[in-house]
């Protein structure tokens, strides 16, 4: 009888989806070959992939179609690591952030025309590790730091210059200090509006142009639900270790926000904090063999109104990039 109202539950909630390859037009061209997928996004009809394997991130258009690569792999000022390297794309620029040089960068049509330090604030803070989400705007630029445990976020203009500091959400410092991570986030913007999504907790910040909270929600889902009550069991055996992530990438898209929580891509009114829908992503045909059930995936973006784009981590898999029909209705 359990199953068979899971069953329902399920049937009645979720999206089931079908994913295919993406169809590059020149696959066959080694500057579109993509080792290890880390981060994907789409803006101005071009998409943006960045390799963990290759620092110079990936520019195709819609079709597949190589239109050129960004940056210049090395360790030195302006130049590109492998490591903690996290991009914010719009139709109009790229800004990259690289973690282990602490530094900035701004290009427009693949061209360097701004890059600066990030201020390392005192021993125990500055830029997180490994970034993982920036945002911004064409005069202000949003990244996640730490400093004195007090802060979640640094706005720089594009000049270099701190303009304010975003304070945490968190009010528990005990928590704080022992496992900063509760203070990593994504941001976005879009509409003159910022939107902050925690990764390891279920909540989601919107701000107004000025930095002002305008809202703040506890998100609820089923995947969510079950990775809360799997992380507090977790922290009660070791406080001090950090579990995986509650959410995966984020984005803003059409005013609605989405993630993916456990495999689940969830769309979300940022109004309300309620979940509208959740989609699951299943495979098809021999490849998928080996693969039962619904899908994992880590990156996701949406190039159009119609189509999503899906990033897989897995080397097993046939390809990193894949594709599917988007699953919610547009009104």
């Amino acid at each position: 009888m359990f199953s068979l109202l899971l069953i329902l539950y399920f049937s009645a909630d979720i999206h089931k989806v079908v994913i295919q390859p993406f169809p590059f037009e020149d696959e066959q061209n080694p500057e579109t070959f993509i080792q290890k997928l880390r981060q994907v996004d789409a803006a101005g009809g071009l998409i943006y992939i960045r390799d963990r394997m290759d620092p110079r991130i990936l520019v195709i258009n819609r079709r597949g179609k190589f239109v050129r690569r960004i940056g210049r792999p090395g360790p030195g000022p302006g130049e590109l690591g492998r490591q903690s390297i996290s991009i914010g794309v719009r139709d109009y620029g790229l800004w990259a952030v690289h973690g282990n040089m602490n530094s900035l960068l701004y290009y427009e049509n693949g061209e360097l025309l701004h890059r600066f330090r990030i201020q390392n604030y005192n021993r125990q803070g500055g830029l997180h590790r490994n970034p993982k989400t920036l945002a911004f705007t064409r005069d202000a630029v949003v990244i996640p730091v730490e400093a004195d445990y007090q802060v979640m976020a640094a706005v720089y203009g594009y000049d270099g210059e701190v303009k304010r500091f975003i304070p945490t959400a968190f009010s528990d410092q005990q928590l704080y200090r022992q496992n900063p991570a509760v203070n990593d986030a994504y941001w976005a913007e879009a509409d003159e509006t910022w939107y902050c999504l925690f990764k390891y907790q279920p909540l989601l910040m919107v701000f107004d142009r000025n930095f002002q909270v305008i809202a703040q929600h506890q998100l609820e889902g089923e995947e969510i639900d079950l990775h809360v009550e799997q992380y507090r069991n977790h922290r009660r055996k070791n406080k001090f270790d950090i579990p995986p992530p509650l959410f995966y990438d984020f984005k803003v898209f059409n005013g609605m926000v989405y993630t993916l929580c456990r495999g689940m891509l969830y769309r979300i009114n940022p109004r309300t904090g309620k979940t509208l829908s959740r989609a699951g992503f299943f495979g098809k045909g021999p490849r998928f063999k080996t693969i039962p059930g619904r899908l994992w995936l880590y990156y996701f973006a949406f190039p159009d109104e119609d189509t999503v784009l899906l990033g897989a981590v897995n080397d097993s898999w046939s390809h990193w990039l894949w594709q599917a029909d988007t699953p919610f209705s547009k009104r």
